[in-house]
């Protein structure tokens, strides 16, 4: 409807009952500041402002009017009507935050703002202790497993890989996805482990024992070219060499750090190609080289004998 008439998307909104009882509690408790939490909470925040005369920070995790837009359902049924709240209750703000540049810079044209803070989703610090790098290499995926993720295709390229190189798929699943998954990882017997979410508090040790964390994320919408996904700087933090597909807010991350590798492109073949380079690197140490320094001594002492 609010594609239609724009208006309607307010009262579409308060058709929620749990959002009444939301507001109902909210003003009850009367806070001096609300802190909204992307666009969904933006209307409860300004019935507290209007109600009791709470500040609001709207803290935006997503661009919003881009997040879904690979998806024509999203685009044609509920575009209109997240602008539309967006548009309506974001200037009531007494200050906004958001997780990306691209994303402030987007907001801020979009709305008129001033620029809102980038403040990157980062985890708490948890120290973890060097492991060094041993075989089997695990390279890691955790996060949501969900489609849209690059999971399938992640799957598919272990074929490609070195040998000695394996995969784990960590996280909490939705809708049976994580099925889908285990089939098409069958074939791999031990090589790909499918593993359940681990509590927040274990989630960096935990990632410590991998040797590569790993994200893809197709270049072709709006929203995916501002991520900057939390799960990047968990691997840092984690210790682990970062691949990544090539998108502009973690380039600069990468790039800065120094902590990882790009995507040429999201295939199969692409991602193998990178692990494959990886393990090329190995080569270049003096446990190769040094033969042949020790070729050159036994040919020299093989001649002065003669």
């Amino acid at each position: 409807p609010a594609s239609l008439l724009p208006a309607s998307a307010d009262l579409l909104y308060w058709l929620s009952p749990s959002r009444l009882t939301t507001r109902r509690d909210l003003l009850r408790f009367k806070p001096d500041l609300v802190i909204a939490n992307d666009w969904r909470a933006l209307p409860l925040a300004s019935a507290a402002k209007h109600g009791c005369g709470a500040r609001i920070i709207y803290d935006s995790h997503e661009f919003a009017a881009e997040e879904f837009a690979d998806s024509r359902r999203w685009r044609v049924l509920a575009r209109q009507h997240v602008v539309r709240i967006e548009d309506r209750y974001i200037r009531e703000a007494d200050a906004v935050a958001t997780v990306s540049d691209g994303i402030a810079d987007a907001l801020a044209q979009r709305y008129g703002l001033a620029r809102p803070t980038v403040i990157s989703n980062t985890p708490a610090w948890q120290a973890t202790a060097f492991r060094p790098t041993t075989r089997p290499i695990t390279v890691l995926y955790h996060g949501a497993v969900v489609p849209r993720r690059g999971l399938e295709t992640l799957i598919e390229s272990v074929s490609l890989w070195p040998e000695d190189f394996r995969l784990v798929i960590r996280g909490p699943a939705q809708g049976g996805f994580d099925q889908h998954l285990r089939t098409l990882a069958m074939p791999f017997g031990e090589r790909i482990a499918l593993e359940p979410a681990v509590p927040p508090d274990h989630l960096i040790s935990t990632a410590a024992e991998a040797d590569i964390g790993i994200f893809l994320l197709s270049n072709s919408t709006t929203h995916a070219r501002f991520a900057m996904p939390n799960k990047i700087f968990e691997y840092m933090q984690a210790g682990l060499m970062v691949i990544s597909s090539d998108l502009p807010e973690i380039r600069a991350v990468v790039e800065k750090a120094g902590c990882g590798v790009l995507l040429a492109g999201d295939t199969p073949g692409e991602i193998a190609n990178c692990l494959a380079a990886l393990a090329r690197a190995r080569d270049l140490n003096f446990n190769l080289e040094g033969t042949k320094l020790l070729a050159l001594v036994d040919r020299l002492s093989a001649s002065s004998e003669a």
